[in-house]
C-alpha cells in the first residue's frame, strides 16, 4: 500500500516540474497569456448554485454530503477570485 502512496508522491511531483518549466519556457518566449478573471467568475456562478442545490439535496435525503462540498468549495473560491480581479477583467 504504501508503495501506491510513494509511487503517486513522485508521479505528482514530476507533473509538477514539467508544468513548471513549460510555464517558464512560456513567459521568457513571451507566450504567456493574462489571465481571464471573466471566466473565473462565470464558471463560479454556475458551480456554487449547483454545490447549494447538492447540499440542500443531500441534507434533506440523508445523503453524503462529500459530492456536494467540492462543488460548493470550488464554485465559492472561482467566484471570489472572479470578484477580487473584477477591474483586470476582459470585454
Amino acid at each position: 500500500m504504501t508503495w501506491i502512496l510513494i509511487s503517486i508522491l513522485i508521479v505528482t511531483v514530476a507533473v509538477g516540474i514539467v508544468v513548471a518549466l513549460i510555464a517558464r519556457r512560456k513567459k521568457l518566449r513571451g507566450e504567456y497569456r493574462e489571465t481571464n478573471y471573466r471566466t473565473f467568475f462565470a464558471i463560479g456562478l454556475v458551480l456554487l448554485p449547483m454545490g447549494i442545490a447538492l447540499m440542500i439535496a443531500s441534507l434533506l435525503l440523508d445523503w453524503s454530503f462529500v459530492t456536494a462540498m467540492p462543488l460548493l468549495s470550488i464554485g465559492a473560491t472561482y467566484l471570489a477570485i472572479g470578484w477580487a480581479h473584477r477591474g483586470k477583467q476582459k470585454t
